[in-house]
């Protein structure tokens, strides 16, 4: 999964990718709404917002532990995957 910024699309990372055997796929310009990752950031943010950390490492451990949080809630993945890749070939 894959935005338009330029590194997504570099020399390394198709070889990278040619050599797992792997497929991207590419979003839409000015689609974050169609992006995964978006629906945890927004998440973790609206959760981090009214916590204080004392300092800069405490605030990433914070970030840290939100985020993944809610990656390993496969509800986002699922939601996105029944929206937009289970589209039946007929």
């Amino acid at each position: 999964m894959c935005d338009n910024f330029s590194s997504h699309f570099a020399e390394y990372v198709d070889k990278v990718v040619n050599k797992h055997d792997l497929h991207r796929v590419a979003l839409p310009r000015y689609s974050p709404d169609l992006n995964p990752i978006e629906q945890i950031w927004k998440s973790v943010k609206r959760d981090l917002s009214p916590l204080d950390a004392s300092d800069l490492e405490r605030y990433r451990e914070l970030i840290c532990s939100v985020f993944h949080d809610y990656a390993d809630r496969i509800s986002f993945a699922e939601s996105w995957i029944d929206r937009f890749l289970s589209i039946q070939i007929l």
